[in-house]
């Protein structure tokens, strides 16, 4: 099959987004597969790369080459070019940055598991680091013989600079310029060619003017030679530290190659990642007989012009016939259905709200007019030729694709053809979309089982398509109707109208007031939605005008609550002190005791208020707490909420409401100024905590409190299971600052909270 749906094109612009050289050519060969397991594997690593991508996870890989080529030099014992060496230790450092990142706050599993199998022989990387900079220098760290040599090799130099300008000085006027200049790698002096032979050295060449000859006296000659010697030592050196590197990385070839190209593997991933997060594309599901493409948008289509389309095949249908006119778009919904599955079968997201494909063995199209100029066929015959080809390999299980069935030729025998080869793919079973104007076809649609019709919308006031897609409506050509915008005379088109009427047969007839009644139902289906959503607003206020008065109740039950308890705190407190003043009458006491523990079952038990309009996103504060957090993860009748960066996990009866905080700058989760009055009660929330953090951090509260002249303070612990409750107030007593701790009263917390006194 040719490239008629244009995955070429979608495949390059892929390409482009992988950052190894290599895989923008292998993506760009990618070929659809059409094996089960292989597909699903192709979309799991996609899936997983933008879960990967989402979540935060490095998927930087710009600046990276193919390193294959220098492994494999390394592992026969070949020398390695430097500069292929610092590119391979790039690689090495890329993938132990990928490595170092905190996994357990990544998703994307296989992308996980491949960073994972990835290993990097540490002491090879230190190595290169020493020996070679970025940019391909050898480093003077790289041995100590080399760094002793240049060293030489400096002194050399700053010997030859300081003899040749006292020897510049001293025979100024034999020289024709005061320069020092190189000849074949030496330095050397310009005389006049007059003096040449005065400096008892050696006359290595004249200038191009002849006024000036190019002379190495006998001092520089030594210095010369040198700085030679030193220079091929060096040389001599680098090459002994670039063979000991080759040898280092060959020892490790087989390890660093895997992980290479594991490395490059994940860019193929990311590209294709990267492709679907930039056009809000998804992954499709996989298997069953249904198709269907929710809100499909064509990639290569301007995304400000594009139109979303659904398209739909159930389990009982497996031809779709598209009706319209000429240039009405027809061709587009049939390509992105052939397109969409190829994409999908190289493992790319798809421009979708949701999609689910089913497996196919093939996907064939006869699309477009070429003519065949190799073998001499028209247009007609190059469509038939491969219609033929088709119908010789399509199973059951393949998705045949089919553009203008029978143009090209008579329109009466291109009819009859055209619904021959559809019953012949019809009698196979497999998945075919077809376009057609012909009105015959149409009729099958309503003739045969597991056919449905469907049609594009062509606005005739603009002669243009809207590229909207209907299913079950058969489309119109629109041909008289368009050729009256082009001021036809009226006689004329009145005539082409009788004739079309005495040419339509009774289905014909039929079909058009099918579809009349179809677009009626259309309009009587979008004012029934419309009358739903009223009645759904409705109801929704009224569960709401519901949830307040619910509310109110449980409010009004509180306080009762309250007041009961305040009551029976009064009675008991007054028992108490009967009970102290008549200690020594035991009878007196015993009865006391009993009417004092059937007080106490009066005390009703506390009613926990939870208010359910709590959503993610919303400020809420631990009740009789002043600090509010956003709340950002609700997990049944837990939260987690975010205080000043601090999360705590609380219930949902702990929390209420607040408004959203100004932005201000805080440099602490609880109160604490320098110019805070005395005598303010501070707050120190340590919810969610565990022993030692909340330990730590009530130290750190009692300090700036007895820092600023604070006598008393509040911490929040929370209810919980009452733990973090007990481990304060042991820690409390036996603070040597603490005069007293008790639980806090119920309008400051409650339970929730313990009020401490400082010394």
């Amino acid at each position: 099959m040719n490239d008629a749906l244009e995955l070429q094109s979608i495949l390059q612009e892929v390409a482009s987004l992988a950052h190894f050289e290599d895989n923008q050519t292998l993506i760009s060969m990618s070929v659809p597969t059409f094996k089960r397991l292989e597909i699903t594997q192709r979309l799991n690593d996609t899936h997983d790369a933008m879960e990967y991508i989402l979540s935060g996870g490095d998927h930087y890989l710009k600046g990276l080459v193919n390193t294959q080529k220098t492994l494999i030099k390394a592992s026969k014992g070949g020398l390695c070019d430097i500069l292929d060496l610092v590119a391979l230790n790039k690689v090495n450092h890329r993938i132990l940055s990928l490595k170092k990142q905190t996994m357990k706050t990544l998703r994307g599993e296989r992308v996980k598991d491949v960073l994972d199998g990835m290993n990097i022989h540490g002491p090879l990387v230190a190595r290169l680091d020493a020996c070679f900079s970025p940019t391909g220098e050898v480093l003077d760290s790289a041995s100590p013989t080399l760094k002793s040599l240049r060293k030489q090799q400096r002194d050399i130099e700053a010997s030859i600079l300081k003899q040749t300008q006292d020897f510049m000085r001293a025979n100024a006027n034999k020289l024709s310029e005061q320069v020092v200049t190189m000849r074949q790698d030496r330095y050397v002096l310009m005389a006049k060619v007059s003096e040449k032979n005065t400096f008892n050295g050696l006359v290595v060449g004249e200038s191009a003017s002849g006024q000036s000859a190019y002379v190495e006296p006998a001092f520089l000659m030594q210095l010369n030679n040198q700085k030679q010697t030193i220079q091929s030592l060096i040389e001599n050196e680098i090459e002994r530290i670039a063979w000991e590197c080759s040898q280092l990385v060959g020892e490790h070839a087989l390890t660093l190659m895997a992980s290479h190209e594991s490395l490059m593997m994940l860019d193929v991933w990311f590209a294709k990642a990267r492709y679907g997060l930039e056009r809000d594309a998804h992954i499709p599901t996989l298997g069953g007989n249904v198709l269907h493409l929710e809100a499909a948008r064509h990639p290569l289509i301007d995304p400000k012009k594009v139109v979303a389309n659904t398209y739909t095949l159930d389990e009982t249908t497996h031809m779709c016939i598209i009706s319209g006119p000429n240039t009405g778009g027809k061709t587009v919904s049939l390509k992105i259905i052939g397109l969409f599955t190829l994409m999908a079968y190289v493992g790319l997201p798809l421009l979708v709200k949701s999609a689910n494909l089913p497996f196919y063995d093939g996907v064939y199209a006869d699309i477009g007019d070429e003519q065949s100029i190799q073998s001499s066929l028209s247009t007609f015959s190059s469509h038939i030729s491969n219609i033929s080809q088709i119908l010789s390999v399509a199973t059951s299980s393949s998705l045949v694709l089919l553009d203008e069935l029978g143009s090209g030729t008579d329109p009466d025998e291109g009819e009859s053809l055209a619904v021959a080869i559809l019953d012949a793919f019809h009698k196979i079973g497999c998945t075919t979309i077809a376009t057609t104007h012909y009105n015959r076809i149409k009729q099958i649609a309503y003739e045969w089982d597991g056919v449905m019709i469907s049609s594009v919308e062509f606005d005739i006031n603009t002669l243009s398509p809207t590229y909207r897609f209907f299913p079950h409506q058969a489309g119109q050509s629109n041909a008289l109707a368009i050729a009256s915008r082009f001021n036809l005379p009226e006689t004329l088109l009145t005539k082409a109208q009788e004739e079309l009427l005495t040419k339509k047969s009774e289905t014909s007839r039929l079909l058009e007031r099918l579809n009349e009644q179809i677009a009626i139902n259309q309009e009587m289906e979008a004012s029934l939605l419309t009358q739903k959503d009223t009645l759904q607003a409705s109801l929704e206020n009224l569960a709401k005008k519901e949830a307040e008065v619910e509310k109110m109740l449980e409010n009004i039950q509180l306080k009762a609550q309250e007041q009961i308890s305040d009551l029976v705190n009064d009675a008991l407190e007054e028992i108490n002190m009967y009970i102290s003043e008549a200690a020594n009458v035991k009878a007196s006491s015993a009865n006391l005791q009993k009417i004092k523990q059937e007080v106490v079952k009066l005390q009703p038990k506390p009613k926990t208020l939870v208010d359910t309009s709590i959503e993610v996103g919303d400020y809420v504060k631990v009740k009789g707490s002043q600090r509010s957090g956003q709340v950002k993860e609700i997990k049944g009748k837990q939260a987690m909420v975010d205080i000043n960066g601090m999360r705590i996990k609380a219930s949902l009866s702990q929390l209420e409401k607040a408004q959203a905080p100004q932005m201000k700058k805080t440099t602490s989760s609880y109160t604490s100024s320098i110019s805070a009055p005395r005598g303010s009660l501070l707050e120190c929330v340590v919810v969610g905590m565990r022993g030692d953090e909340a330990i730590a951090k009530v130290n750190d509260y009692i300090e700036d409190c007895l820092l600023h002249h604070i006598p008393n303070g509040i911490i929040i612990h929370g209810i919980g299971t009452l733990t973090l409750k007990k481990v304060i107030a042991e820690h409390l007593s036996r603070h040597p600052n603490v005069k007293s701790h008790g639980q806090a009263p119920l309008e400051q917390g409650g339970i929730v909270a313990t009020v401490v006194t400082f010394k």
